[in-house]
């Protein structure tokens, strides 16, 4: 990468500001915070194919090889014929997202300022802003400074910028509020953080940077960066959308109603002072979120299987209640002695349908450790058959297919991400039961079997 003396000469006296004395300190907000040192980082490694395209006095433009960024150069910025070659790299860059770019021949200078434009994808903008996004540039000495006239277009999500000469390049986001979504049970609690990315402000007319970027963590931030903390606008919440108290430098802990509220997901806010002034974080948070997973229960050589997904449907005072649908697939007793044998089962699956009369699951937020518990059924009469030694014809009954949840004490784990237990039962045989459950979405491999 091309050495730039005038960000040799920046760093130094950015250098001599951040460790001297004194008490103004920099920054938005601050006060008698010094901002850290700034770090290198390891340069980029090359991932995937590259792409190269000789471009004259002309112009022409290279996308990279993902379809992710693009660098589009000027008539007028070469003199003449050059090889130019992009290859994406990973972004180390302190707040860096998505991936990073290197432009060579490493070092080429232009006469006039090529483009440079980065699709951002829209996961990414989750949890941060738009007016926080920045392109980043990593000198020899693995620093990262901030590119001036950067600019990003909302209908086609590319953040574009501009510079003179080649070297790694990458996209950056200096403030992130984390996580950026999240689902959390009423009365549960959950503690937020941003992810702060210092930024010093620098002017120099020789050189198309605004900053020099500095490491990023929860402690970074100068004291008076963020300020009302809110859900759904309201400073600090209230009981029916839940509260908000700021903990310690850029965190803070949210407490879920204990009732879910009618605007679900509620929204968890900050202000932000960036480098650009006052900016909202929002971090979208759904209470009483789903749960899904199996239940299995066996016996001798019965078994029952269901893979089943619950339903919020209410939640009153730290009780939700939740309602099941899926499928149980159920493997009939075949042991039937020495001198007679099974013969067929019809069906062996049955749906689980969400009515109230045939299962729920409540979960106590109230406990410590929250609580599990409820039962599960179906509707189905089963046709089962099996014939004897000596017998004609086989003997055929009719009866319910049974039961496939029965549990009245199911802790929840600390994360209250999951439920789990296997139990037996006294019984002759005995009759082993496991329950796994998962908060959240179920993946595509799960609905499959449902």
């Amino acid at each position: 990468m091309r050495v730039n003396r005038s960000l040799s000469c920046l760093f130094a006296v950015l250098l001599s500001v951040s460790c001297g004395g004194g008490d103004s300190g920099t920054g938005p907000g601050s006060n008698n915070n010094h901002p850290p040192t700034p770090e290198p980082t390891a340069v980029g490694s090359p991932v995937g194919s590259s792409t190269s395209k000789t471009i004259g006095a002309g112009g022409g433009s290279v996308a990279s090889d993902d379809g992710l960024f693009a660098l589009t150069i000027p008539a007028g910025a070469l003199a003449s014929d050059t090889l130019i070659t992009v290859q994406a790299i990973t972004n180390n860059a302190w707040g860096g997202i998505g991936g990073g770019y290197r432009l060579t021949p490493n070092g080429l200078t232009f006469s006039i300022p090529v483009q440079l434009a980065f699709k951002v994808a829209p996961e990414d903008l989750v949890g941060s802003a738009a007016a926080l996004l920045d392109v980043a540039v990593q000198d020899d000495a693995g620093l990262w400074y901030i590119l001036k006239n950067t600019a990003y277009d909302d209908a086609s999500g590319t953040l574009s910028s501009t510079t003179t000469h080649f070297s790694d390049y990458s996209s950056v986001e200096g403030l992130q509020i984390r996580p950026a979504s999240a689902s959390l049970a009423t009365l549960g609690t959950l503690d937020l953080h941003v992810k702060y990315c210092h930024q010093e402000t620098i002017t120099d007319p020789a050189d198309n940077l605004t900053a020099l970027a500095y490491n990023c963590d929860e402690e970074l931030a100068p004291v008076g960066t963020f300020s009302n903390w809110s859900v759904n606008g309201v400073k600090g919440g209230n009981g029916a959308v839940g509260t908000v108290t700021a903990t310690v430098g850029n965190t803070a802990r949210y407490k879920a109603p204990p009732s879910v509220p009618p605007g679900n997901p509620v929204a968890v806010s900050v202000e932000a002072k960036g480098r650009r002034g006052k900016t909202l974080l929002v971090s979208n948070i759904t209470i009483g979120a789903s749960w899904y997973g199996t239940v299995v229960i066996e016996q001798g050589t019965a078994k029952s299987e269901a893979h089943v997904f619950w339903a919020l449907t209410a939640s009153y005072q730290g009780i939700e209640t939740y309602e099941p649908s899926g499928t149980v697939h159920y493997t009939p007793d075949t042991d039937y002695g020495p001198s007679c044998s099974f013969v067929s089962m019809d069906p062996r699956d049955a749906p689980i349908t969400p009515d109230p009369f045939q299962g729920a699951m409540f979960i106590d937020r109230n406990s410590d450790p929250d609580k599990a518990y409820g039962f599960g059924t179906v509707a189905v009469i089963a046709t089962t058959c099996f014939t004897c030694d000596g017998w004609s014809s086989p003997d055929c009954s009719e009866a319910p297919l049974p039961g496939w949840f029965a549990a009245d004490s199911l802790a929840v784990s600390a994360d209250g991400l999951t439920i789990t237990r296997t139990w037996t039962d006294d019984s002759l045989p005995p009759v082993t039961t496991t329950v796994i459950f998962t908060q959240g979405t179920p993946p595509a491999a799960f609905l499959a079997k449902r």
